[in-house]
């Protein structure tokens, strides 16, 4: 196969010669036959036949030469054809008869020719020649393969017969530039071979031209379809190597890149490092230094590189050193830490720390690699800290509590000598012990105490204590301790977590201190402080039970009294009555002293807070004044200051009860002349104590009298309690002396002071002052609906048309016979039961608007009675406590329990009619 491919390649180069050969043979085959020749023409005519034979083995000899020897057919063929061209030449010019040298020659030239067109049409790639009119007038057998018409239809016809219109055009084109420039043309074309697949076609054309002129297109087609296949995939194979080549350098070049950060990355890290990093070869040399390292040495980097510990250190003894802990790691691969003491320039001498490690290559070659850190500041600072800690357990050690330490692993670090003189047990046999054997001096037993639970909390442990407290940085326990040396002792120990520089925890600190007589005093004290509240409550008890037996009869006496002089008595009657009366308010007056003084001692008073009239106020005061000052012909005055808030925020009751005092001691102390009281912002309030110092006013109040003065040496007794100036005095006027005392306490609990100003016969003047907030009423908002919603309670008795329907519940038939006569002074009637049964099913048969519910009752008393009430009844009758208490918290305890008012014993008909017209 290959050597007719060779044959084939020869044959394609020398095409031009094959055509002129047999074209040629033709010619003269043709002349021969058909023309006369005589002697001359045929001397000629053998000597041009010699010359084309002799031409025709030439191109043999080079078809032969160009194939490979004689490996199949056509190359036999070839040497053949040579034999019989010498044969012929030999005839010719030894044979004289022109008939038989004619026929044969005929005879070889045919045998050429059909050896020839063998030769022609065995060659597989398509062979074509066209006349200067561009028609084939040759082709060989391979042409049908691409055209797919036999070479007989093909001869004398164009390219525009045999392929389409746009390929015949350019096929024309072609050959006619062949013609045209006499040039070879080469060229690639894509084909429908005659099966019908596309096939890529390298043509070779070639001009020819005969001696006579004629112009000839010789051409061949070769089927490179496989080869540009081939081709196709080597360039695409090409390509992706090309392709992959370049990824290839592209990664290597970014790999390039990446190791040159990498060193560069590395080489900053390995820089940026304070301590000092060295890697020497097997030689001990420095191959690579950090900068620290340099540092170190105070010596540049080209300085140090390929030097070794000889040549670097100012002493051969370290040097030696430093060479056989090189050596050790070499040798043994195993890592060296070591803490040396070197010297690395003049008056450069450090405390390092140095790890030395092996590292081996991928080649086996050893290197050492090793870092050095300064420990010259740690070393100083753990000399530091072992003197400080001295210093600790000196401290610890003198410490009079008992006290001791132990680390975070519960060993005992420190024993001092107060806890040695408390368990009996020297330092010297705890120190180092754990296990809790610090608990046994105090338990017997192993287990944790409170130095443990500031380091691991344990609910259980602390149950064991009598009391703990969190102090947050201290943990404090009470226990009692029966078994302790010496007898059965109370300990309070406080505990605390003790931390390093850095903040770590390094164990805990505990101090104890033997509290047994505190525990003994404390109980002392407890004893006598509920002795104390015992007689407190006894007092509060005697106190409230006097009230309630001096009020009841009082109730009777006063009830009685005011009825009486409201009917028509004659004048010795009306002075009868009026000095019972007078009696018994005196008598009532110094109840409520003892009652309020009482409240004071006992922290127990309590201000209220509400908007009042001042106005007001004052001149109620006035009024409760003003028949004794009438009596005694005194004129009464009063000055309020435009500047002073008329609507302020207060307690209106206590405030009055001190204007009343301090105006009934000045009616009292005067016979002849005025009494004034004045009420003014105070001049210098900026510089005075404040309560509330952006809203409250500071006002001054002062009472003026013009009696009999007091000496300026006894004015310091008069806010004394049970202290009057002298006995005449009281013996004169009366009092209890409590009076002052009480209006010192209640000015006092409103933000201010109280003082006098007095001279005897001069008259005097008592100074107060009050801390009040004034009081601006809002403005009346737009009516809503929700704005006028009125509770149920008070729509049905704004709606109500017929009288009021009382029931009193009261159990002494004397109080009931006042209230009676009361209810019906005031133009109301009452049903009468005798305790708060009474009055449940007084109310499960018959409606009442109303309930006067006394609070001190048989069998169930007022509170417990309202209580039921507000349970079966939630919207029933008002209830309104009537009681003879008049202590603390009896008007809170009352209206708890659902009573809407309070009155207290003995009952004034301007406050019983107050009440009722509210309901």
């Amino acid at each position: 196969m290959q050597a007719r491919k060779n044959c084939e390649t020869a044959i394609f180069n020398s095409i031009e010669c094959k055509i002129i050969v047999r074209d040629k043979i033709d010619l003269h085959s043709d002349a021969l036959i058909e023309k006369p020749i005589n002697a001359r023409e045929k001397k000629m005519q053998q000597h041009v036949l010699l010359q084309k034979i002799s031409q025709l083995r030439l191109h043999m000899n080079s078809l032969e030469e160009n194939c490979l020897q004689d490996p199949n057919l056509i190359c036999r063929g070839l040497s053949d054809a040579g034999h019989e061209l010498k044969a012929i030449e030999s005839m010719v010019e030894n044979d004289d008869s022109q008939q038989e040298s004619q026929e044969k020659v005929e005879g070889a030239l045919q045998q050429s020719k059909d050896f020839l067109d063998k030769i022609i049409n065995s060659i597989s790639d398509p062979i074509f020649v066209k006349d200067r009119q561009h028609r084939y007038i040759l082709v060989n057998a391979a042409e049908r393969q691409l055209t797919g018409i036999d070479k007989q239809d093909i001869i004398g016809k164009t390219c525009f017969d045999i392929f389409p219109g746009e390929k015949a055009e350019a096929f024309w084109n072609e050959d006619e530039e062949v013609f045209e420039t006499g040039k070879e043309k080469i060229s690639e074309v894509l084909l429908e071979v005659a099966n019908g697949l596309p096939h890529t076609f390298l043509t070779k054309k070639t001009l020819y031209s005969d001696e006579r002129g004629n112009e000839y297109l010789v051409g061949i087609f070769r089927d490179i379809t496989d080869l540009k296949k081939i081709e196709n995939e080597l360039k695409r194979n090409r390509d992706e190597l090309e392709t992959r080549v370049r990824e290839r350098m592209v990664e290597l070049e970014k790999a390039n890149l990446a190791l040159r950060d990498t060193r560069d990355y590395l080489d900053k890290i390995i820089n940026s490092i304070g301590d000092p990093i060295f890697v020497k070869d097997r030689q001990h040399r420095l191959i690579l230094v950090n900068d620290a390292a340099c540092k170190l040495f105070r010596l540049p980097r080209d300085e140090i590189i390929g030097k070794t510990a000889y040549e670097l250190f100012p002493s051969a003894e370290m040097a030696d050193i430093s060479w056989q802990k090189d050596e050790e790691v070499f040798l043994t691969g195993m890592e060296n830490v070591n803490e040396e003491t070197n010297t690395y320039a003049p008056g450069v001498t450090r405390t390092v720390l140095v790890r030395k490690a092996l590292y081996t290559d991928n080649a086996g070659n050893k290197f050492l690699v090793g870092a050095t850190t300064d420990i010259t500041g740690s070393k100083k600072v753990e000399e530091a800290l072992r003197e400080s800690e001295r210093r600790l357990m000196d401290i610890i050690d003198f410490l009079p509590d008992a006290t001791f330490v132990i680390d975070k692993e519960g060993k005992v670090i420190a024993w001092n000598r107060a806890i040695e003189a408390m368990t009996g047990i020297k330092a010297s046999d705890m120190i180092g012990k754990g296990d809790y054997e610090y608990a046994l001096p105090f338990y017997g037993t192993r287990r944790p105490i409170l130095i443990d639970l500031v380091l691991r909390s344990d609910k259980e442990i602390e149950r064991r204590y009598e009391r703990i407290e969190d102090g947050g940085r201290a943990l404090t326990g009470e226990a009692y301790m029966p078994n302790m040396r010496g007898g059965a002792v109370y300990l309070v120990g406080s505990a605390a977590v003790l931390y390093d520089s850095a903040g770590n925890v390094f164990g805990a600190i505990e101090s104890i201190r033997d509290i047994t007589d505190r525990k003994i005093a404390e109980d002392q004290l407890r004893v006598a402080k509920e002795a104390a509240e015992a007689a407190a409550r006894s007092k509060s008890e005697f106190l409230a039970n006097m009230s309630h037996e001096i009020r009841t009869p009082l109730n009777a006496v006063l009830g009685l009294t005011g009825l009486l002089l409201s009917a028509e008595l004659t004048d010795e009657q009306r002075d009868y009555v009026q000095t019972v009366q007078s009696s018994g308010n005196s008598l009532l007056s110094v109840i409520n002293d003892i009652l309020d003084y009482s409240k004071i001692e006992g922290g127990k008073m309590e201000l209220e807070r509400r908007p009042f009239d001042l106005r007001e106020c004052i001149e109620v005061a006035l009024n409760m004044v003003r028949a004794n000052a009438t009596e005694k012909g005194l004129q009464l005055n009063y000055f309020l200051d435009p500047r002073v808030p008329i609507s302020i925020k207060g307690d209106v009751t206590r405030l009055r009860q001190v204007l009343v005092n301090l105006l009934s001691n000045a009616v009292k102390f005067t016979d002849a002349g005025s009494v004034e009281i004045r009420a003014e912002l105070c001049p210098n309030k900026a510089t005075e104590p404040s309560v509330e110092p952006e809203k409250a006013e500071e006002i001054h109040f002062s009472v003026r009298d013009s009696g009999i003065g007091i000496a300026e040496d006894k004015q310091d007794r008069l806010f004394q309690s049970f202290s009057q100036i002298d006995s005449s005095t009281t013996r004169k006027y009366g009092g209890t002396g409590l009076g002052l005392v009480i209006c010192k306490r209640l000015v006092e609990l409103m933000g201010g002071r109280i003082w006098v100003q007095s001279k005897p016969q001069m008259g005097s003047t008592f100074h107060f002052t009050i801390q009040a907030e004034a009081f601006v009423p809002r403005s009346e908002p737009a009516e809503t609906a929700h704005d006028k919603v009125t509770p149920i309670r008070n729509v049905v008795r704004a709606e109500r048309s017929s009288p009021l329907t009382i029931l009193l519940a009261e159990d002494n038939a004397v109080n009931q016979k006042v209230a009676i006569q009361m209810l019906k002074r005031l133009g109301y009637s009452a049903d009468v039961v005798a305790n708060g049964l009474e009055v449940l099913q007084a109310l499960r048969h018959k409606h009442y608007d109303v309930v006067l519910m006394d609070v001190q009752m048989p069998e169930m008393d007022g509170i417990q009675a309202a209580e039921e009430i507000r349970r079966q009844w939630p919207a029933g009758p008002r209830i309104i406590a009537i009681t003879a208490y008049a202590l603390e918290g009896d008007r809170e305890r009352c209206l708890r329990s659902g009573m809407d008012e309070y009155i207290s014993k003995p009952i004034q008909l301007e406050e019983l009619k107050r009440v009722l017209d509210t309901c």
